[in-house]
């Protein structure tokens, strides 16, 4: 026998209806804009070159030369190569796969929202981002600070001069436990005090711009004097979405990818150099800026809910 309404889904028809209505604004302010949807593969034979990020491949699944396709953890490098083609500015809608843990706030499948704006530096996107985010969400304060800032302000500490013993012995203050098997940099102990430390202090009813982050991030932003130019934006303490003025240099890219990879080895994880974008690299990114936006927890914060269950049809 059945068991009885365990095949019910938690969401109702009202939060549907939401839900559609704010992907419907989304489409509409692009539109407005002449920014134009694209949609790119979620199944390919590349993965995400950042080490950071654990992709879910498909075991018994390959294409015409039998090699391994990967869910997308985001559509970056397929909207990239179509703005090296001569694209103009552009987004997409769609899903992204990532196998992080489940929790109240994410799901191995998420919904996915990322633009590119050619010739656009960081302080026009975000202009463009609190734009959207009044449009969906009737606007609340914004507080834009640094991120050397946030961390002097908080822990009275600048990442960018501060020694890793002293990082280290905050750590140990707070009694933030450390997993990982293999030796951690100053970034990775930096993004440790970030997560436990800083973002709990982060007020609700708030839109946090962090920006001008620590150059050794490992990201493909443009850096300028220890600084990268991306930013990260936190809403009611929960981070829901990561930008930068996009790195242009190929010789760059590859030493980035190279160090990825590295790391990629270290923790004994797939490495799959990405050879067509890395090709596609070599003809010359144009300036442009992206962001990529986690929909669900735009739609968590309208709602006012902190499950995910509330929105999602079905979890994985």
């Amino acid at each position: 026998m059945f068991q009885k309404y365990k095949w019910i889904t938690k969401v109702n028809n009202k939060n549907l209806i939401l839900k559609s209505i704010i992907k419907l604004k989304i489409r509409n302010f692009f539109f407005i804009k002449n920014i134009f949807e694209v949609n790119t593969p979620n199944l390919c034979s590349s993965i995400s070159l950042n080490s950071n990020i654990q992709s879910i491949y498909t075991n018994n699944y390959t294409n015409f030369n039998k090699i391994p396709l990967y869910l997308q953890n985001s559509p970056e490098y397929k909207m990239k190569k179509l703005i090296i083609s001569g694209c103009s500015s552009i987004y997409q809608l769609s899903p992204a796969f990532r196998g992080s843990d489940i929790s109240n706030i994410h799901n191995p499948e998420f919904q996915i929202l990322e633009w590119y704006r050619k010739k656009y530096n960081t302080k026009m996107l975000i202009k463009e981002i609190i734009e959207l985010l009044e449009n969906i969400l009737k606007i609340i304060k914004i507080i834009k600070i640094t991120y050397e800032m946030l961390f002097e302000k908080i822990l009275n500490i600048k990442p960018k001069n501060e020694s890793i013993y002293k990082i280290k012995n905050i750590i140990k203050l707070y009694n933030i436990k450390i997993t990982k098997k293999n030796k951690i940099n100053k970034n990775d102990y930096l993004n440790l005090l970030l997560k436990y430390i800083i973002e709990p202090k982060l007020k609700k009813k708030k839109i946090y711009i962090i920006y001008n982050y620590y150059y050794k991030q490992p990201d493909l932003a443009k850096t300028t004097k220890k600084i990268s130019k991306r930013f990260e934006i936190y809403i009611n303490k929960i981070e829901i979405a990561n930008g930068a003025e996009e790195l242009k240099n190929y010789n760059t890219h590859i030493k980035k990818f190279n160090k990825f990879n590295i790391k990629k080895k270290k923790l004994k994880k797939i490495i799959n150099n990405n050879i067509k974008f890395i090709s596609s690299l070599y003809y010359g990114l144009p300036k442009c800026s992206g962001i990529a936006i986690g929909i669900e927890r735009i739609i968590m914060i309208y709602l006012k809910t902190y499950n995910i269950k509330s929105i999602k049809t079905f979890l994985k």
